[in-house]
């Protein structure tokens, strides 16, 4: 069992790249969209490893916005559903569909948002691994969150926790708060 403070952004990258290479089938995973550094950095790590990180069109959206530069996958099937429309789908981005994470499920990493759990029906006999990774339902004081594990449970398809949390440890809020030395502080969420 690994210590809290061994697991870090970096080992969560390296943890995932050995995963991607492992595994055989389609791997799903469910990060914090607003997360885009880690997004970002996944579609680098999933494509040393010989994959294709295919995004939502709304997480496609945010690592566009940030990382200009980055390659983007989008999931057709995620195109059509609440904010994001044709319209947001940007010309140079690739567009994956489901049938070709069903023809070559090995060659993808599909981030998948909890509303759209529904594309594991299709998916299931290809999905060797659903990665958490701070996405929504955060933890099971969210009621979406058992529903998600029986979810998974029904599917067959294997959960894993792959997230660091996303919140600072103590010493590393004193250090920022003794670098930029406000007048006053106002804590709001801790």
């Amino acid at each position: 069992e690994m210590k809290a403070e061994e697991w870090t952004e970096e080992r969560l990258q390296t943890e995932m790249a050995e995963r991607a290479e492992e595994l055989e089938g389609l791997l799903v995973i469910n990060p914090y969209n607003r997360n885009v550094e880690r997004l970002h950095r996944l579609i680098e790590t999933f494509k040393k490893a010989g994959r294709t990180l295919v995004l939502d069109a709304v997480a496609a959206d945010y690592v566009a916005e940030f990382y200009p530069q980055d390659e983007i996958c989008v999931f057709k099937e995620s195109v059509h559903k609440g904010e994001a429309d044709e319209s947001a789908v940007r010309s140079e981005w690739k567009i994956i569909d489901r049938q070709m994470l069903l023809e070559n499920p090995k060659q993808y990493v599909l981030q998948l948002d909890y509303r759209d759990m529904n594309e594991l029906i299709d998916l299931q006999k290809v999905a060797s691994a659903y990665f958490h990774m701070d996405g929504s339902p955060l933890g099971d004081y969210d009621p979406s969150y058992n529903k998600m594990k029986a979810f998974l449970e029904a599917m067959e398809i294997p959960y894993e926790y792959k997230g660091t949390g996303g919140h600072a440890r103590p010493y590393y809020l004193r250090h920022m708060i003794d670098t930029i030395a406000p007048k006053t502080l106002i804590p709001l969420h801790s």
